[in-house]
């Protein structure tokens, strides 16, 4: 089984925060989750990761795909008919 790759997932996650102009605060809020939640994986020594859940949440909210977001790899834009 492949090694998921969390720094990788902090640096696109980043990215499309930057890109779109938007908080971690708003995300946290729009998705539903606790913002300390994505502070905290977002902070550069952490031992805190997320849910498969709260990353599916976050690849549906920017529009991208799962797999791009966790291995940084496949089609970037999410496939609008899933």
């Amino acid at each position: 089984m492949d090694k998921i790759d969390i720094a990788g997932i902090k640096v696109r996650l980043q990215f499309l925060l930057d890109e779109r102009g938007i908080t971690v605060y708003k995300l946290a809020k729009d998705i539903g989750v606790h913002n300390l939640i994505i502070y905290n994986f977002l902070a550069e020594h952490n031992p805190y990761n997320l849910s498969l859940y709260t990353l599916g949440k976050i690849s549906e909210y920017f529009g991208v795909s799962l797999s791009w977001l966790i291995k940084g790899y496949a089609i970037k834009e999410r496939d609008k008919d899933v």
